[in-house]
């Protein structure tokens, strides 16, 4: 299995993306990181977080939104 935590290469975020992703929720932040960094769909982080797959769709999606605005200038 590939390792996906904190300790993982892929969570070795800049400073600068670590401060925009302060603008996320814990909720926001741990969805859109396991999908994206980790790999795991939609149905695996929902069961990682005991949330539904449509629930964790909408923290990506929000989390997304929110970061596309924390990158405009």
């Amino acid at each position: 299995a590939v390792p996906c935590g904190p300790e993982a290469p892929a969570f070795r975020l800049s400073a600068e993306t670590r401060r925009r992703f302060r603008c996320l929720t814990r909720a926001e932040r741990r969805a859109v990181l396991l999908h994206f960094a980790c790999g795991l769909s939609l149905a695996e982080v929902g069961e990682r977080m005991g949330r539904s797959r449509g629930a964790v769709a909408g923290l990506v999606r929000r989390g997304l939104s929110k970061l596309r605005k924390a990158v405009r200038p």
